[in-house]
């Protein structure tokens, strides 16, 4: 680790170490762009055709990918005499929302989509 650390100070080092990260930064970041934007198309073009259960579900997987959800994991721990205790994390269920609370739902994804950012950040 130390000589790892001498040679990353070094200027030209830590300038190359730099510009590899940025352009593998910029590619992932490009990349979860299209995806996200990819699912919101998606998600208006089922809301738009009134199939909301898929509408919600491109939902989810957009928030999924900005980190919105705990993933469900399934985690095994010794219980008494060794034996396996399962837990399992759970999300928000969408699943049992209203028609009604569906449809606010779109529209609010909608507002919020559609509104300009504020570079000011008020």
């Amino acid at each position: 680790w130390e000589s790892g650390s001498k040679l990353a100070a070094k200027p030209k080092v830590s300038a190359r170490i730099k510009e590899l990260r940025g352009s593998v930064a910029d590619s992932a970041k490009y990349s979860l762009e299209e995806h996200l934007d990819q699912l919101r198309k998606l998600s208006l073009a089922a809301a738009k055709n009134e199939q909301f259960s898929v509408s919600v579900t491109a939902e989810q997987h957009r928030g999924a990918a900005l980190g919105f959800y705990a993933l469900k994991k399934q985690l095994e721990i010794s219980g008494p005499r060794g034996g396996p205790i399962e837990t399992q994390a759970t999300g928000p269920d969408l699943a049992r929302l209203s028609v009604d609370e569906l449809r606010m739902l779109r529209q609010l994804t909608e507002k919020t989509i559609d509104a300009p950012a504020d570079p000011s950040g008020d």
